[in-house]
C-alpha cells in the first residue's frame, strides 16, 4: 500500500485533489480577459467610425457652403478662379474657416485644372486628415472655362 502525503493529508489511493480547480480557474480568467479585450477594441472601432462619419459630415458642409450657386465663388455653375485667389475670395474662405474653427478644425482647398494644382490658401499640415474631391468647372477668365477637380482637405487643429 502506497501512502502519499499532501499537506498532512494521508491518502490511501495516492491521489491528491487539493488544487484541481486551478486549471479551470486559469481557463476562466483567460477567457474573461479575451472577452474584455474584444469588447474594448469593438468599442474603440465604433467610436472611430462615429468620428469619421462626423468629420465627413463637416467636410460635406464645407463643400456645400463653397459650391452652392448663391455664393460669390460660383459664376454660372463654375468656380470663378480670379475671384477665389483675390482678396475678397480669400476673405470668404477665412470667414468659413473661422466658422469651423470652433470645432478645432481647419481646411484647405486643392484646385486642379489645366494640369496645374493650387493649394488655397495654403498646403495642409502633415497630420491626420480627410478629403473629399469633386469634378468642377473652373472659369479662368471671362471666356475660358476648364474642367478641373476641387479637393477639400480637412484636418484637426491641435
Amino acid at each position: 500500500m502506497v501512502r502519499l502525503w499532501c499537506r498532512e493529508i494521508i491518502d490511501e489511493q495516492a491521489v491528491c485533489e487539493e488544487f484541481t480547480f486551478l486549471p479551470a480557474l486559469v481557463v476562466v480568467v483567460i477567457g474573461f480577459t479575451l472577452f474584455l479585450l474584444i469588447l474594448s477594441s469593438t468599442e474603440e472601432n465604433h467610436q472611430n467610425q462615429i468620428n469619421s462619419i462626423d468629420n465627413y459630415n463637416k467636410i460635406i458642409f464645407i463643400k456645400y457652403r463653397l459650391l452652392s450657386l448663391d455664393t460669390p465663388l460660383m459664376d454660372n455653375g463654375a468656380i470663378n478662379y480670379s475671384y477665389l485667389i483675390s482678396g475678397r475670395g480669400l476673405s470668404h474662405l477665412e470667414e468659413l474657416r473661422r466658422e469651423i474653427s470652433r470645432y478645432n478644425l481647419n481646411f484647405s482647398l486643392h484646385l486642379t485644372f489645366n494640369d496645374q494644382g493650387f493649394y488655397i490658401p495654403s498646403k495642409p499640415l502633415e497630420s491626420e486628415r480627410i478629403a473629399i474631391s469633386q469634378p468642377v468647372a473652373v472659369k479662368t477668365n471671362d471666356v475660358e472655362v476648364s474642367a478641373g477637380r476641387l479637393t477639400i482637405i480637412l484636418w484637426e487643429d491641435k
